[in-house]
């Protein structure tokens, strides 16, 4: 059944096709090599191999399992990532479209082109920006992986610009973490999350240090994030957030239940309508989450995250209080050769007397093929 799931180029119900039989005979050769094969498939090289090497301790001979080995070592493709983006909110809107095809060496490097176009409009304007640069990946996601981005970006009326990041992700037995700099336009900055931002901030470069630390066990997870941003008009931003969730071991489905609290602020306040991005000297949020995950068929998997809970923020001499709430639904289609993914933002702050309300919405579509 499991090989059936493989040839059929659907890897996740093949990985819990194999998952249960080595539940039930853990020393299973075919099932390990299986499990091998699903979880090259989808990216997890370094569990892989020790899948590959467990099997080859079991019977080095297994001509299942040289072919398994001989597939992971000459494992060499191309294919392409085509994206598009939107989101509206507070009078303004923006899209963004781009085009990322790779090529794979191996099972752990790719390197490709990025072709992006982002447009924004509101009631003052209207400004695109586009870019033009290359990727690469390096390593294993499971263990250390790095990734890099570099662009040129031109918006229209404004000098051209470098664009680019730098990321390094890994694991360390229940530790996972995550680090990045980055020089971006205003479309990234802080407030873009809930889309307050305006073509006033157009010409502006950010400078972005990130980082993320999580731990995990069988049900229980906790992170600590941070951010840092100087902004080219000399302002600066800080966030420090920390959650922890608990999946209920619901066996239908996936679902945990948790909460995450954030404290960040700007250096320095200015109108909107003058930085083209929302500022505050300090913001503390609170909320209560949701995340459930399911499967639909043998194809489909979807997830739902949703919040909700208050933001204080720092107005005049005082505190303002609103309540905030957000959605953020997701529906991907995996078969052998395409992946699509759909998934959405929908965010509200609402409440305050003396801050406006505003809300946020973005849809995101995504198409990954082998080509």
């Amino acid at each position: 059944m499991g090989d059936e799931l493989l040839a059929s180029g659907r890897f996740l119900e093949a990985r819990a096709a194999f998952d249960a039989v080595l539940a039930a005979r853990p020393d299973d050769v075919s099932a390990l090599v299986g499990l091998a094969r699903a979880d090259y498939a989808l990216g997890h090289v370094l569990a892989a191999d020790t899948l590959l090497a467990r099997a080859h301790e079991l019977a080095p001979n297994d001509h299942a399992l040289a072919i398994a080995a001989s597939e992971a070592r000459s494992a060499h493709f191309a294919d392409a990532v085509a994206s598009y983006l939107f989101g509206w909110g507070n009078g303004q809107s923006w899209q963004l479209a781009g085009i990322n095809p790779r090529w794979h060496p191996n099972a752990t490097s790719s390197y490709g082109l990025v072709a992006e176009r982002y447009s924004l409009a509101d009631p003052s304007g209207f400004v695109i920006d586009q870019r033009l640069g290359i990727n690469a990946s390096f390593g294993d996601v499971d263990a250390f992986e790095v990734r890099v981005r570099a662009l040129d970006s031109q918006y229209n009326g404004y000098p051209t610009q470098f664009n680019g990041a730098l990321d390094v992700l890994g694991s360390v037995h229940h530790f996972r973490y995550e680090a990045s700099v980055s020089r971006t336009g205003i479309e990234a900055a802080p407030s873009a999350q809930v889309d307050l931002i305006t073509t006033a901030g157009a010409g502006k470069v950010l400078d972005n240090l990130t980082g993320r630390i999580g731990w995990a066990s069988k049900s229980t997870s906790a992170f600590l994030r941070g951010r840092a941003t100087d902004f080219s008009d000399g302002n600066k931003y800080s966030l420090i957030g920390f959650g922890a969730m608990q999946d209920l071991g619901i066996s239908a489905f996936d679902l945990e239940l948790g909460g995450f609290v954030n404290e960040s602020g700007y250096a320095f306040t200015y109108p909107l309508a003058a930085a083209g991005y929302y500022t505050y000297p300090h913001e503390s949020e609170l909320a209560l989450q949701a995340i459930v995950r399911f499967s639909i068929g043998p194809h489909f998997e979807a997830s739902a995250i949703g919040n909700a809970g208050t933001a204080q923020t720092v107005y005049r001499a005082g505190y303002q209080n609103q309540t905030r709430q957000q959605f953020l639904p997701a529906l991907m289609y995996t078969n052998r050769d395409v992946t699509l993914s759909a998934s959405g933002s929908f965010s509200q702050y609402l409440g305050a007397a003396y801050i406006r309300n505003f809300q946020g919405n973005n849809v995101g579509l995504s198409l990954t093929t082998r080509l």
